[in-house]
Order: C-alpha cells, then structure tokens, then sequence
C-alpha cells in the first residue's frame, strides 16, 4: 500500500480573511468618473493651490500687500468649491434641481459667508441674517424640485 506524500486539497469555506480580487472591487465602467472630467478637476483643484501659493508667497516676502484679515481664512473656501463643484454635478446628472442639489450649494454658500466674514473682518452681529437668508432659499428651492418631481411622474403615468 502507497501513501500519497501530500495530501489533495480540500475545499474550505470562505473565511473572514479571504481577500477578493482586484477586478471585483473596481467600480463599474459607469460609475468611473470620466476622463474629461478628472482632467478638469485636476486643473482646477492644481490651479487653485498654485494660485494660493504665488500669493501667499508674494505677501510674505513684501512684494504685494493684501490687506487681509485671518488670511488663513482662505482655506475654509477649498471645501466651500468643492461643496459647489459636488452642487453642479449632481444638478447635471438629475436635470433638475434635487436635495442634494440644494444641500450641497447651501453648505458652500454657507462656508463662503464664513470665509468672506473672516477674511474681510465683518461684524458677526450684523450678518448673521445672511443664514437665514441662505436657508430659506434653499428650503423653497427643495420644495420646488419635489414639486416638479411629483409633477414630471404623474404626466409619466
């Protein structure tokens, strides 16, 4: 009688340490954000650092005086522009004005009004109206597009 010197191999039940292969988790071709616009992004989110780096570079060495409060204020608008970019792209793929559409752009106008009050030194207690404002208008807006989406499906059916 012969011994086999390795034994065959068995199959196992999945385990919590088994790993997927790449293929499975890369997203859908539909999914993937599309050349152009990547490119896009890239020359925008490139440009405005570049932009930000020349200035502050030429302030600190005294070749150009900007007049500034909290400069450092300036920063609070990279995700006020990407909080819009996010508004305009979701507004592009519905065609219509949606809640995301409408919360993206509140949140960037809203930390735009912070960035402008910090950089520009405003008085709080005289434009803090300008939140509610900006709430407002963005509740009636969300109350429009549900408006026109109730609208557009019952001429569907």
């Amino acid at each position: 009688m012969t011994v086999p010197l390795s034994p065959e191999p068995t199959p196992t039940a999945p385990s919590e340490f088994d790993v997927e292969p790449l293929e499975a988790l890369a997203p859908e071709e539909d999914e993937q954000q599309p050349a152009a616009s990547r490119w896009n992004d890239n020359l925008l989110w490139g440009g405005l650092l570049l932009l930000a780096g020349v200035l502050i570079l030429l302030r600190n060495l005294d070749i150009i005086s900007i007049g500034l409060h909290n400069w450092w204020a300036v920063f609070i608008l990279v995700p006020a522009v990407g909080s819009l970019l996010n508004g305009i792209t979701a507004l592009r793929r519905a065609g219509r004005w949606t809640p995301k559409v409408g919360g993206s752009l509140l949140g960037a106008a809203v930390l735009t009004l912070v960035a402008l009050t910090l950089l520009l030194g405003w008085r709080w207690g005289r434009i803090w109206p300008l939140f509610l404002v900006a709430g407002g208008i963005s509740a009636l807006m969300n109350g429009l597009g549900e408006q026109r989406a109730t609208g557009d499906d019952a001429e569907q059916d």
